[in-house]
């Protein structure tokens, strides 16, 4: 695993020359210059992944996942190999607008469909109508990425029926405070505690072996949302939280390079 920024890990299966990069935004603002990354990528280390990239997993179209600058500066040579993983859509606009004008090959995949790439199973688990997660099988491992699904309780029931019938270890990687706008402190407190609070219930109901929360690595920059910052969980407030729930958990160093698992 190699933790790049945000969002974005990169998961490789050397064994079977398999690589997938989730959610690449390393730099620019989003949401009408509201998000700010905490920091921003070198252009070598970018290059550097993209180079060990077979595919590139998109959640949803939100910029601070679907970042349309980093296809702008990378598209052509660097992202010539590389295919992008996205949920089947009505419209399919975004496959579309990344074929047409970056020249980007895609994959679609529906809604809980068992697929191969290469040799490793992958399925996508739609969230609601604009988000998704997955399920990324290898030798030793399930990936269970979650990222910023606010999943019911029918698609936790259908998440939990495909985990349960593997003994491998899981890996749930899920955001850990929140990304959308409350109207007070109370609010932003409840949503703040509510997120800790479905990290552990996944845990427990999917018998996680191991919790890397990540997707909350932003900062809000613009005056009219800044003092969301106030409540939002931090890298050590979640810790904590997560220690007392004895819930073995991880927050990945993006300038440690990768951790073999």
């Amino acid at each position: 695993l190699t933790f790049v920024n945000h969002s974005s890990i990169l998961i490789e299966d050397h064994k079977n020359n398999f690589s997938l990069l989730t959610d690449p935004w390393y730099n620019g603002l989003a949401f009408n210059n509201g998000w700010s990354l905490l920091y921003n990528n070198k252009a070598s280390q970018i290059l550097n992944i993209i180079s060990r990239t077979k595919y590139i997993y998109l959640s949803h179209e939100h910029p601070d996942h679907f970042s349309t600058l980093f296809f702008k500066q990378y598209s052509g040579k660097f992202l010539k190999n590389c295919k992008v993983l996205f949920q089947e859509t009505r419209d399919n606009r975004l496959i579309t607008f990344l074929n047409k004008t970056f020249k980007i090959k895609s994959l679609i995949f529906k809604h809980l469909q068992l697929s191969k790439l290469d040799k490793t199973n992958f399925t996508i688990i739609k969230c609601g109508h604009i988000d998704s997660g997955f399920i990324l099988e290898t030798d030793n491992f399930f990936h269970i990425n979650i990222n910023d699904c606010d999943f019911s309780n029918f698609e936790i029931s259908s998440l939990k029926k495909i985990l349960s019938k593997t003994k491998k270890k899981k890996i749930l990687y899920i955001q850990f405070s929140y990304a959308a706008y409350r109207p007070g402190k109370n609010w932003l407190e409840i949503s703040a505690k509510r997120k800790l609070n479905t990290i552990i219930y996944l845990y427990k109901t999917l018998l996680i072996d191991l919790v890397i929360p990540y997707a909350s690595l932003v900062y809000y920059c613009h005056e009219e949302n800044f003092h969301l910052n106030q409540f939002m969980n931090n890298c050590k407030k979640t810790s904590i939280y997560l220690l007392k729930q004895n819930v073995k958990h991880c927050f990945l160093d993006p300038f440690s390079n990768r951790i073999e698992l």
